[in-house]
């Protein structure tokens, strides 16, 4: 859970896609639709895996292969290309998006920080072309030696990510929560957690799934600055509530029952692929579905949004 709140509410990648909506329901709605796709990712990401053991049999090695060979053996040569053209575009997109947050974090966050320098935005734009080039050429190098993992290049990269993911969900959650822990405090709470990952993960080679020790770090690295925030403080600060783009931030007047529905549907999900459903012989998938579905249509009847007639009424009704 943790290293998905990384990912959709702290990821610049993710985030800066809803900052590019033209207005606050605008960017509701796209986070909202792109959560309902992830739904599908148990199928999506699951069912290859599963597939590729069931035709191709143990011993694949490396085992990333496993899924071009699949790939390779069921689906006709007419429309390998097709799909193959399909994949790149995709992996371009995320590609493009990720140098696109590099690019931003460089120009906005690192270089005002190493000099003091003026630049005008067209200035900026220079630096960002720079630092996107030399990071695709980095990439483009690095990328094929994720191959000669040992693991895999999926739990590779989730290992990895660990370094950074998990102090910075705990960073946004303490500056949402408190408003006196420095920036000090939070950067020796980052260097622990990147030494203590390190040590446990790697150098200790400790018997607990990586998982696990970044959900336990996570709980430390807040405890641990929050501690630290109460010698090393600030003044609070104060919010900026001006609106400098005129932005209209009216919430999408669905955003409730979307948004509890679509948690319903990730914890029936979760129920119905878990032993009480079809994990399990002893499981009953059909009661969790109609369990679902009652659940759902209460969320329908009690979350459903007011109509601007009773809305106006009941305003009416308060001023008399």
């Amino acid at each position: 859970m943790v290293v998905h709140f990384f990912y959709w509410t702290t990821n610049q990648a993710i985030v800066q896609r809803c900052l590019g909506a033209k207005d606050l329901a605008s960017g509701q709605k796209g986070i909202l639709i792109a959560a309902l796709f992830l739904l599908t990712l148990p199928i999506i990401l699951n069912l290859p895996g599963l597939l590729s053991f069931h035709i191709l049999g143990e011993g694949l090695d490396p085992i990333d292969t496993s899924y071009p060979l699949l790939v390779n053996k069921v689906m006709p040569t007419a429309l390998q290309g097709f799909f193959i053209a399909a994949l790149f575009g995709a992996i371009l997109s995320t590609f493009n998006s990720f140098l696109n947050s590099a690019a931003t974090i460089y120009c906005k966050d690192l270089l005002p920080s190493i000099s003091k320098k003026q630049r005008t935005d067209q200035e900026l734009i220079v630096y960002a072309k720079k630092v996107s080039t030399i990071m695709a050429i980095v990439t483009m190098i690095i990328g094929p030696l994720l191959m000669f993992g040992t693991d895999g290049i999926f739990l590779i990269t989730k290992r990895f990510a660990g370094f950074v993911n998990i102090p910075i969900v705990a960073l946004f959650a303490v500056g949402l929560f408190n408003k006196t822990v420095s920036g000090l405090a939070a950067r020796i709470a980052l260097l622990v957690h990147v030494v203590l990952y390190f040590s446990i993960v790697w150098v200790f080679n400790v018997k607990i799934n990586f998982v696990y020790v970044m959900g336990g770090l996570f709980v430390f690295d807040v405890v641990f600055m929050l501690i630290l925030g109460q010698f090393l403080k600030r003044e609070p600060y104060v919010e900026n509530t001006i609106n400098k783009g005129d932005v209209d931030l009216t919430n999408w007047k669905y955003i409730k029952v979307t948004s509890v529905s679509l948690i319903l549907g990730l914890i029936a999900l979760y129920a119905f692929l878990s032993p009480i459903g079809i994990a399990s012989t002893d499981g009953n998938p059909m009661l969790v579905l109609k369990v679902y579905a009652v659940l759902q249509l209460i969320v329908l009847i009690v979350f459903r949004p007011k109509n601007e007639k009773t809305e106006h009424q009941l305003h009416l009704s308060n001023q008399h």
